[in-house]
């Protein structure tokens, strides 16, 4: 077993959260169970593909607004120094009444504006309802994606950041993310049927690339990264992964976890001898989108 490419990460549902790490042999027959159990594309059968008409030209570019009782501040940094290849930071800072910082979210931007980093996102549930990050933005003049709800939060606050930094509808070239360590995103995959059926053959082996690549749009994550896109114009022409490690289904125990039905429907039939693959990276060509 290679414990270089079995290296523990936090994962992330909506927050980023740290756990025990530990390391198991895969086990080949518990993934068997879960042949019927899942149909990733049913619970997201609403999902947006096409792109809302002027819904990203709506979009305010707005450094600082309050919404459902929070504060959203956002500010640009030159990070050209310290982050070579990437000349600005765009950071949204969500605070609550007292000026403390409920959630982030940060993305990176190339001169040429032809490049974006995704890096990191972190919109936190709290047990006070009043500090909680509200899942849509519902603005009147700005079409919604979902009907009566509005614009998911974390989607309405990138696209602000894209026109920040003066991103056109189909302007950027690639978009690359941070690391994906989303366990409904790893726990999808593993249910994929390609990536299921290699992970029988080859229990103790890290997920191939090319079966990530092809699996991702499935995901949580890739519905989350290919609706930022298309929304803002681009046609993703290629898809690739990198950096793929792994780690036990059940090394992530936290109440935070174990208490969201979707991921223990996910991990039904499985045991901790069963592998997920996480902190992988990807870096999207695109094209631009008619009008």
């Amino acid at each position: 077993m290679n414990f270089v490419n079995r290296v523990f990460l936090p994962l992330l549902i909506t927050l980023e959260l740290g756990f025990p790490f530990q390391v198991f042999p895969a086990n080949k027959n518990t993934l068997n169970g879960c042949e019927k159990r899942l149909t990733i594309a049913s619970k997201y059968k609403d999902l947006v593909t096409e792109p809302v008409v002027n819904l990203y030209d709506s979009i305010p570019v707005n450094q600082g607004f309050r919404y459902g009782g929070l504060y959203f501040l956002t500010l640009k940094e030159d990070i050209e120094k310290v982050k070579p290849g990437w000349e600005f930071a765009i950071e949204t800072q969500v605070l609550n009444k007292y000026g403390e910082s409920v959630g982030s979210v940060e993305r990176w931007f190339s001169k040429d504006l032809a490049q974006m980093n995704f890096v990191d996102a972190r919109l936190t549930r709290f047990s006070d309802p009043s500090n909680n990050v509200p899942q849509f933005i519902n603005n009147n003049g700005i079409p919604p994606l979902v009907r009566e709800k509005g614009n998911p939060t974390l989607g309405y606050l990138t696209w602000m950041q894209m026109k920040i930094a003066k991103i056109p509808y189909g302007g950027l070239k690639t978009a690359e993310s941070g690391e994906i360590n989303n366990v409904v995103t790893a726990l999808e995959l593993i249910h994929d049927p390609s990536i299921k059926d290699w992970l029988r053959r080859n229990p103790e082996g890290i997920v191939p690339s090319e079966l990530i690549s092809k699996a991702i749009l499935k995901t949580a994550t890739g519905r989350y990264i290919s609706t930022v896109l298309t929304q803002s114009g681009h046609h993703i022409d290629k898809i690739e992964v990198s950096d793929t490690q792994m780690a036990g289904v059940y090394d992530f125990s936290e109440v935070e976890i174990e208490n969201n039905p979707y991921v223990r429907f996910l991990r039904k039939g499985l045991s901790n001898r069963d592998q997920i693959p996480i902190s992988f990276r990807l870096k999207f060509t695109l094209s631009p989108l008619s009008k």
